[in-house]
């Protein structure tokens, strides 16, 4: 009896601290239900979190095109395609492991094939990179034997170039060697030699109000060092279907021109030209740089429909006015 007792005791002793403990945790959630409406009470806050698995797998084609002008005369118009598999090699508590895998065959096909057979071999066919838990991108992790290849291709290319135009000179190939060495760091093959993939990437991570313009000051990797480049950036929703988790987002993008004077003359010091001899030309030097991006995003699961940025660059130098414009499409065509 005594034990029968001291065991209903036990129960009892459990189901109201059971009890207790249900009550808390449903304190909890409402406490935690009201605070989140509290901060989002118009439904207006949109989070980009990446949802994805272990083998997840989508296909992109991404298009790049170029332009440029000198004194409103089209000079160049360039245009070249590649697809690309982005697969989820590894999924963790704290990221992501990517493979952003290349099909090179429509440029390779433009080539003729005595230039595919010399530098293929230096094209790279994976890039693998890191995310954070939410598909914020971290780094490049082959990016040296990207960084490798990518000098050996441009140094033999230089030299072939060299060759036919007649300039097997000293000072063009101390040039093209100051050229060649911006890739040698992992922030240029980031930042500047694929800097999609950061595009791609671009809103994952982010919470931002549909209803809300989001402004703020933005620096710029300065692939010659030195200090940053700074910009100007304005960030909007222009549409949003909840019941699709689907968003579109615009940037605007536009770059200081006083950092684009002190990016030249970098330029200028590394190339080995004396900085009294261009004095007078930055003075009368005239920068205008902009960018203006377009986002189409599922926020859920986290998978760019359509990204569109645009860069339109205009320098004006006493009477001449130059202009170039470079746009990067990538879009979504399947899973």
């Amino acid at each position: 009896m005594a034990r029968l007792t001291f065991t209903r005791a036990l129960s009892n002793y459990y189901n109201i601290r059971f009890m207790k403990i249900r009550l808390l945790l449903l304190l909890t959630i409402c406490i935690y239900t009201l605070t989140s409406q509290a901060q989002d009470s118009k439904g207006t806050a949109i989070q980009f979190v990446a949802y994805w698995a272990k083998g997840d797998v989508y296909r992109f084609k991404v298009t790049k095109h170029k332009q440029k002008w000198k004194e409103d005369v089209l000079q160049k118009n360039d245009s070249a395609s590649y697809m690309v598999t982005f697969k989820v090699l590894d999924s963790t508590a704290t990221g992501y492991k990517i493979s952003w895998k290349f099909d090179l065959s429509y440029i390779e096909s433009q080539l003729p094939k005595e230039m595919h057979t010399k530098y293929s071999k230096y094209f790279p066919k994976e890039i693998l990179y890191t995310t954070s838990d939410v598909g914020a991108f971290i780094e490049i992790q082959n990016w040296q034997t990207i960084s490798d290849n990518m000098q050996k291709f441009a140094k033999l290319y230089a030299e072939d170039l060299a060759k036919t135009a007649g300039m097997d000179s000293k000072e063009f190939k101390e040039q093209m060697a100051s050229i060649i060495s911006i890739y040698d760091s992992q922030e240029a093959i980031e930042q500047v030699a694929y800097p999609e993939i950061q595009t791609f990437h671009f809103a994952l991570g982010a919470e931002l109000d549909s209803k809300e313009v989001l402004s703020y000051e933005d620096e710029l990797f300065n692939i010659f060092g030195g200090d940053p480049i700074l910009c100007d950036v304005k960030l909007r929703v222009i549409e949003h279907d909840a019941e699709e988790s689907y968003c579109v987002i615009t940037e605007e993008r536009d770059i200081n021109p006083e950092s684009l004077k002190m990016l030249t003359e970098s330029m200028v010091k590394k190339f080995g030209t004396e900085e009294n001899d261009m004095k007078d030309t930055f003075k009368e030097m005239e920068f205008d740089v902009k960018d203006r991006n377009r986002y189409e995003y599922f926020y859920y699961p986290g998978v760019p429909n359509f990204i569109e940025t645009k860069r339109d660059t205009k320098i004006n130098v006493s009477d001449s006015k130059g202009r170039s414009v470079e746009i990067t499409r990538i879009e979504l065509i399947g899973e």
